[in-house]
């Protein structure tokens, strides 16, 4: 097979290089031919993912979240199929679908693993006074939890360690301003929220938070909003998490919808899929679009 790896250098504090390639070694003792491209930016994410989409019969993206919804933003056709090799901070996706960090493993996926496809709706925001769109394949997070990752984004510095959440949350807690947000989902007016995930997936941020069911293919946004949060309220809110209670909580409004606008008549900090984004307006929309993720089942 014609294979085309990319990889985040900085992902695993610094074992990126290393990892993509051991895989490219492997699947060339069995014949592959391999081409491997290291990550500068973003963009030459993008760039990577539009041309090799045309091209490639696997794809494999050594990296966290980012690289991977850096990917998923620069497929202008259908790709071939996608192994992942998770190397971020979070890899929210891989523990979703159970993904091996194993180099041996992503070798298997690429020649025997199952395609499961994952939806890769768009969303809109604002950007520096500009209104964007870019792809999801996890969540969007607004309030709070924007702010958590505007503060990180603020103060990153190569690679990201869980430890290093600590201090943003902290700021975050101490001294983010709720902005109340209308939330329309499906066309119906749900009510005025401080804080909100809107969720493709059924973990947040940890496998230990966990949202519940979340089908990956069903073109459909699970909703948990909050009236209000604070620190008390915050950790009643993740204990729930943990326990897998939070739809149970009386006091978040959970649903289920396709079309989703948060807006405010301030502007709410944003992130999406674990990465600061901008401000609301936000506008969430499903358009079909899905990518094949081989897993082992």
């Amino acid at each position: 097979m014609n294979i085309e790896i990319i990889a985040n250098p900085n992902s695993g504090s610094g074992r990126g290089t290393e990892r993509a390639q051991r895989i490219a070694e492997l699947c060339s003792t069995r014949g592959h031919d391999v081409g491997i491209h290291f990550s500068r930016s973003r963009q030459d994410v993008c760039d990577w993912a539009e041309r090799t989409a045309k091209t490639a019969e696997r794809l494999v993206i050594v990296g966290g979240d980012g690289t991977i919804n850096a990917a998923v933003d620069g497929f202008s056709c259908p790709p071939p199929p996608i192994a992942i090799s998770p190397l971020g901070t979070a890899n929210v996706l891989a523990h979703v679908l159970k993904i091996s960090k194993r180099p041996s493993d992503t070798v298997t996926l690429l020649e025997r693993g199952v395609s499961q496809v994952i939806d890769v709706p768009i969303v809109t925001l604002q950007r520096d006074d500009t209104t964007v769109s870019q792809r999801s394949f996890l969540c969007i997070g607004f309030g709070l939890d924007g702010e958590m990752m505007r503060i990180m984004d603020e103060h990153r510095n190569g690679p990201i360690h869980m430890a290093q959440y600590i201090k943003p949350l902290g700021l975050a807690l101490k001294n983010w301003r709720p902005r109340m947000q209308t939330v329309i989902a499906d066309g119906k007016e749900i009510g005025d929220f401080a804080y909100g995930i809107v969720s493709g997936v059924d973990i947040y941020g940890s496998p230990i938070l966990r949202l519940g069911d979340s089908a990956l293919d069903d073109q459909l946004w699970e909703l948990f909003l909050f009236k209000d949060i604070n620190i008390l309220s915050g950790g009643l809110f993740a204990l729930a998490a943990a326990s897998g209670q939070l739809r149970r909580h009386p006091h978040v409004t959970c649903l289920s919808a396709k079309h989703v606008v948060i807006k405010g008549k301030e502007a709410a900090p944003v992130q999406i899929d674990g990465d600061f984004a901008g401000y609301s307006a936000v506008e969430l929309d499903f358009d079909q679009s899905q990518v094949p993720i081989l897993t082992t089942t």
